[in-house]
């Protein structure tokens, strides 16, 4: 049987908002229609932020970018 990959991908980009962010990943996790690949880009986030969304990241086995430099959107 010929393997499949995912058809979607989600990418989410966070700036300095741990619990919304969170809720959105937890909103994510709960959707069982299809499956897909989560792309979590941490915006150059301050550390307290950005720690708290790693660390809850840890727990779920997601992986995530985080960039250096802010861009804008």
């Amino acid at each position: 049987m010929k393997k499949t990959l995912n058809e979607l991908g989600v990418v989410v980009l966070f700036w300095n908002d741990s619990e919304k962010t969170i809720k959105c990943l937890k909103s994510l996790l709960n959707q069982q229609k299809q499956k897909f690949n989560i792309i979590l880009v941490d915006n150059n986030s301050d550390q307290i932020f950005s720690k708290k969304v790693l660390d809850w990241l840890k727990k779920k086995k997601i992986n995530s970018i985080k960039v250096k430099k802010k861009f804008y959107y």
